[in-house]
Order: structure tokens, then sequence, then C-alpha cells
């Protein structure tokens, strides 16, 4: 959801009404596994959904997501 959540924030978009479904560009249970809070490892991936970029990376201790279009971003962080 929180990538959903960052493009909406930079489109200006609400949620449902934006023109697209994620798991036509990433599998969402892949990712939501990927960055699962039992790992011990830092990671970052990046993938391009509709004509966003989207990055997620997990320090451990924080969860951000940031969300680019052009020289636009959004960046929302999730507390773990």
């Amino acid at each position: 959801m929180a990538v959903v959540d960052a493009i909406s924030e930079l489109s200006g978009q609400h949620p449902v009404d934006l023109d697209f479904c994620l798991a036509e560009y990433v599998d969402p249970d892949a990712l939501d596994a990927l960055f699962s809070p039992r790992r011990d490892r830092a990671i970052e991936v990046t993938v391009t959904v509709d004509a966003y970029e989207v990055t997620v990376r997990d320090t451990g201790t924080e969860l951000t997501v940031v969300a680019r279009d052009g020289d636009r971003q959004s960046r929302t962080v999730v507390g773990r």
C-alpha cells in the first residue's frame, strides 16, 4: 500500500482514482515478502509503475518509499 500511497501523493489523486493496478507492474505479495520485518539486512528495489519510478528502501529500522515523475518526487517513511 505504501507504493500506491506514494504515487497517489505525487499525482494528487486518491488511490482508488489512479489509472493503474499495481499488480500489473509488480507482485504486491512478493514486495511484502521481500520487505518483511523479519529480515536481517538492508534492501532496496526500484520498479517502474505506470509513468512513475518507485524506489522502496528498507534499512532495517525504517521503510522508505520514493516515487518520482521527472523532477517531482514524494517520499513516504513507514516506521518499523
